[in-house]
């Protein structure tokens, strides 16, 4: 498993002598669904792990959500059509619909729910509530061809092309008391280059998730910068296309009229 804990520095310039907090992965047991992080100061106060520093904020978060797949999937809120982007790579997905003969290409849609929990450690109160819904669609192109071996056996080769696309991410957030104070949207399908921007922080992520670009995070005036700092960080990296992406395992026995091309076809 990547470790998933990280550094937050004051500022970009100079950056590694301005060491601020400390983002700490805390153990879990290994069949345990559940994430969680701890915001630290550099401040070393137990004798007993001198590594250890004060806990501002606790999080808790799924790691493994559950999906609904399926050719439709009953819902009032868009997928994000409304779109451009979106709304051509849909009806291009439309017009290459066939489920016929040695190159068949099907898709479904998909979406999921999730949550965490944010806590602060020094104030008292109950836990705020995060909220995601994640919404897209996933693809599978096969192609069937025959080669002929040294003995004029006929052989039947299958290749198989997968893509999974998150068109639509939703986030919102409640006080202790169920109250929603706020909640917004991002639509990442096509997008290098990604913004969250909301009443509590503004991030950004330049280049992708592979480029070594590192996540932008400022917290907005009035608000308490632990918090918006942890409420970014699980929107910006546990709640964001590419680890959705990693936890989605399209069934494509639910996609209607689909054929699994290793059993052969008719």
């Amino acid at each position: 498993m990547f470790n998933k804990d990280y550094e937050v520095f004051r500022d970009e310039v100079d950056y590694k002598n301005n060491r601020w907090l400390f983002l700490n992965r805390v153990g879990k047991g290994l069949f345990d669904t559940t994430g969680y992080i701890d915001l630290e100061n550099y401040v070393r106060i137990d004798p007993n792990d001198k590594k250890k520093g004060q806990v501002l904020w606790k999080l808790k978060y799924n790691e493994k959500p559950h999906f609904d797949m399926g050719q439709t999937l009953d819902d009032s809120e868009s997928d994000g059509e409304s779109n451009p982007y979106v709304s051509n790579m849909y009806n291009a997905y439309m017009q290459r619909l066939i489920n016929q003969g040695d190159h068949r290409f099907y898709t479904m849609k998909w979406r999921t729910f999730s949550e965490a929990k944010l806590k602060s450690v020094k104030n008292p109160g109950g836990a705020y509530d995060v909220k995601i819904k994640a919404k897209g669609y996933c693809t599978r192109e096969v192609t069937i061809s025959y080669t002929t071996n040294e003995n004029g056996t006929r052989q039947r080769n299958v290749n198989i092309k997968d893509e999974e696309v998150v068109t639509k991410i939703s986030y919102k957030i409640k006080t202790p008391d169920g109250n929603t104070i706020d909640k917004f949207h991002i639509y990442p399908a096509g997008r290098t280059d990604l913004e969250w921007n909301c009443g509590a922080f503004k991030a950004t992520l330049t280049g992708g998730w592979f480029s070594n670009n590192p996540h932008q995070i400022v917290s907005k005036p009035g608000i308490d910068p632990g918090f918006a700092l942890l409420f970014a960080h699980v929107c910006v990296t546990e709640f964001a296309p590419d680890e959705i992406k990693k936890d989605l395992k399209p069934d494509w026995n639910l996609c209607p009229g689909y054929t699994n091309p290793h059993n052969g076809w008719s």
